[in-house]
C-alpha cells in the first residue's frame, strides 16, 4: 500500500479549520493568501501572505520559510528548512500542522472512544470485529492508554445481557485469589462467615474483565486455565462443579512473551486467552487525538468556562512524551483546570506548570529537529506494534517512519515477535 501523504490541522485560530487535510502530491504552500495551484489560504492573522512551503518527492517531504515574519517551527525549532517525516510538528503563526502518511478515518462513534488516530482505530475496529464472539481477547497497551475503557466497549458490543465486571489481578491479596474468582463456601476458610459466588459467576452471561493479567502468580495461573479449559468452576470448599459462561477479556501493560520466555507466564494460558489480541497505542502515538482529548477534560473539569489553548500551549501539549498516557493528561487538565480559575485563556506558561516533566528536544536525526529527547534507536514493543497497525504492516514505511534500513526493522520484528502480515 502507498503512502497517503497529507498535511493536516490540529489547531487553528478559527476551530472550523481543525481537522482539515491537505493532500501533498506534491506541493503545499500555506500563507494568507492563495495566488497559485498548491496554495492554502489559512484564516490566521500571524501568517505571511506566503508563509511556508511543504514539497514532497517520492518518500522525501521537506519544508521551507518563505522569510515569514513570525517563522516556522518543527517539533518546537525554529527553522529555514527542515526535512520532514511522519508524526512532525509544524507551527506556522497560531496554526499547528501535522505530517501524515496514513488514510483519513471516521471516529468511532463511541462517546466513550475518542479519537481518530489510525493506530488507534485499527484497535477499536478489531474490537468490534471481536465483539459478537465468545472469544477470549487479550488488550496490550501501556499504562493508561484505556485498555478498561475498551474492554467495556467490548462488553457493550457482544450482546451479553450479564454484567461487565472487573478485578485487578495485581491488587488481589495472596492466597485469597481463587476465592475470588471462583468463589468459597462458608467455612471454608477463616473468615469466610457465609458463601461467596465469586467473579466469574457474578459475571455469568457476561463479561470478566481481568486487568493486569500478567501479576498472576504462577499457581494461580494454573486454577486460572484449569477454569477457562473446562469452562467449570468449583468454589474453595465445595465439591460441585459449576458451569460457567463468563467471557473473559485480560488487559496487561506487560511484554507477555517475554515474560513467558522467561518462564513468568505460562504459554498455554496465554494461547489460551488469546483469541483475539489487541493493541492499545500509546498517546504519542496518537498525536491528532491529543488536543481534542484536553479539550474534552478541559470541558468536563470546568464545563461553564470555554477554554482557548493558544498556539504555544497546544504545541507544548504535542511535544510531550505522554510517559503514563491518557491517566497523565487526564490529571493534567485537572490540574489545569483548577489553576486557571475562571480564566479561559491557556498559555504556554499554563501547560509548563501543571506537566509532570519538561519537553526537551534534541537533534538526534540529521533530518530535522526531533520531537522527544532520548529517544531510543530501538522502540518499545508497545510504539513498534501501534505503528505496525497504522502502516498496515507496511515494513517499508516503517522504515521510513524510523529513519532505518528494512533488515534493521524485520530485526527488531523478529525479537517482538511481531508478524506484520498481522496487521495488514
Amino acid at each position: 500500500m502507498e503512502p497517503d501523504w497529507a498535511v493536516t490541522i490540529l489547531h487553528a485560530p478559527i476551530r472550523a479549520m481543525v481537522s482539515r487535510r491537505f493532500d501533498l502530491s506534491s506541493r503545499l504552500r500555506f500563507g494568507r493568501i492563495a495566488s497559485a495551484d498548491g496554495d492554502v489560504a489559512l484564516d490566521d492573522p500571524k501568517l505571511s501572505r506566503h508563509h511556508a512551503t511543504v514539497t514532497r518527492i517520492g518518500p522525501i517531504v521537506e519544508i521551507r520559510d518563505q522569510g515569514s515574519r513570525n517563522g516556522t517551527f518543527v517539533n518546537g525549532t525554529r527553522i529555514e528548512a527542515s526535512k520532514l517525516r511522519p508524526g512532525d510538528i509544524v507551527r506556522i503563526g497560531d496554526t499547528l500542522l501535522e505530517l501524515s502518511d496514513t488514510p483519513a478515518r471516521a471516529a468511532t462513534g463511541d462517546p466513550t472512544l475518542v479519537g481518530t488516530a489510525p493506530a488507534f482505530l485499527a484497535a477499536v475496529e478489531l474490537a468490534d470485529r471481536v465483539a459478537s464472539s465468545d472469544l477470549p481477547v487479550i488488550i496490550l497497551g501501556e499504562t493508561g492508554t484505556g485498555k478498561d475503557v475498551l474492554a467495556q466497549h467490548v462488553h457493550a458490543r457482544s450482546g451479553r445481557s450479564g454484567s461487565f465486571v472487573a478485578v485487578n489481578c495485581a491488587a488481589l491479596p495472596a492466597g485469597l485469589v481463587e476465592s475470588t474468582l471462583f468463589g468459597h463456601k462458608k467455612g471454608a476458610f477463616t473468615g469466610a462467615t457465609s458463601d461467596s459466588p465469586g467473579l466469574f459467576l457474578e459475571a455469568q452471561g457476561g463479561t470478566l474483565f481481568l486487568d493486569e493479567i500478567g501479576e498472576l502468580h504462577a499457581t494461580d495461573q494454573a486454577k486460572l486455565l484449569r477454569a477457562l479449559d473446562s469452562r467449570e468452576i468449583i468454589p474453595v470448599g465445595g465439591t460441585r462443579r459449576i458451569h460457567t459462561d463468563a467471557r473473559v477479556i485480560a488487559a496487561t501493560n506487560i511484554d507477555l512473551q517475554a515474560r513467558i520466555a522467561d518462564g513468568g507466564f505460562r504459554a498455554d494460558l496465554y494461547a489460551r486467552l488469546a483469541g483475539a489480541i489487541v493493541r492499545m497505542p500509546p498517546l504519542r502515538a496518537r498525536l491528532g487525538d491529543i488536543l481534542v482529548l484536553a479539550q474534552r477534560f478541559l470541558a468536563q473539569s470546568s464545563p461553564a468556562v470555554e477554554r482557548r489553548l493558544s498556539a504555544q500551549a497546544a504545541e507544548r501539549l504535542l511535544l510531550h512524551s505522554w510517559p503514563r498516557n491518557i491517566r497523565e493528561l487526564l490529571s493534567a487538565m485537572r490540574r489545569l483546570a483548577l489553576q486557571l480559575g475562571d480564566r479561559a485563556e491557556v498559555k504556554r506558561t499554563d501547560i509548563d506548570a501543571v506537566l509532570e516533566a519538561p519537553v526537551a528536544v534534541t537533534n538526534d536525526r540529521p533530518s530535522g529537529p526531533t520531537r522527544h529527547a532520548g529517544r531510543p534507536g530501538m522502540p518499545t514493543r508497545d510504539e513498534l506494534a501501534a505503528q505496525l497497525a497504522a502502516m498496515r504492516g507496511n515494513v517499508s514505511r516503517l522504515a521510513e517512519h524510523y529513519a532505518k534500513d528494512s533488515k534493521q526493522i524485520y530485526r527488531w520484528l523478529k525479537r517482538y515477535r511481531l508478524d506484520p502480515a498481522g496487521y495488514r
